[in-house]
């Protein structure tokens, strides 16, 4: 498909660049974005094809850490979130009104974003990178600190604090 020429499909399809590979199973698609060889391929078309979140009746039933869909009709490709997302299980249940994504660890953390399923895997693997947890949930000065005693290469240091980082500049 030429996407100059057919802007409104590329763009209700989501695709931004080329090559594009997507798997649609019962009308539904999901954005394949790993490596391009066929058995890569072949392997997440049969792990989306088999893809199903844990049925549970109620919160109650769901340990944590987790993560619950919401979704009283499962009519959506959010349903294939278990092919994308694998750090935690996955779980479906059947209430509410409108579809829902919740991370149930200590506390829970609701998604609030669009409703795709490329975007929801990517906010749960950023909730819950362990480095950046435990990064977030303790003193990241005297963290940088550890890995420099420690002779640990650090790659890059986002500003989150201009103190901070200045005063990890002087360190270094």
């Amino acid at each position: 498909m030429d996407i100059k020429k057919n802007k409104e499909v590329a763009a209700e399809l989501r695709i931004t660049s080329f090559p594009t590979f997507m798997v649609y199973v019962s009308g539904h698609s999901v954005l394949y974005d790993g490596p391009r060889n066929h058995e890569a391929i072949l392997t997440f078309i049969k792990t989306v094809k088999d893809s199903k979140p844990i049925p549970a009746g109620s919160i109650a039933e769901v340990p944590s850490p987790s993560v619950i869909i919401y979704d009283p009709a499962e009519t959506t490709s959010i349903k294939f979130l278990p092919a994308l997302f694998t750090r935690y299980p996955i779980y479906h249940i059947r209430e509410g009104k409108s579809l829902k994504i919740v991370l149930k660890e200590e506390t829970e953390q609701t998604y609030s974003g669009e409703l795709v399923i490329e975007q929801i895997s990517k906010w749960l693997y950023k909730k819950t990178d362990p480095i950046l947890v435990d990064l977030l949930n303790t003193n990241i000065e005297n963290k940088l600190r550890e890995a420099l005693e420690n002779k640990i290469h650090i790659l890059g240091l986002i500003d989150i604090d201009p103190s901070l980082s200045a005063s990890v500049r002087g360190t270094l």
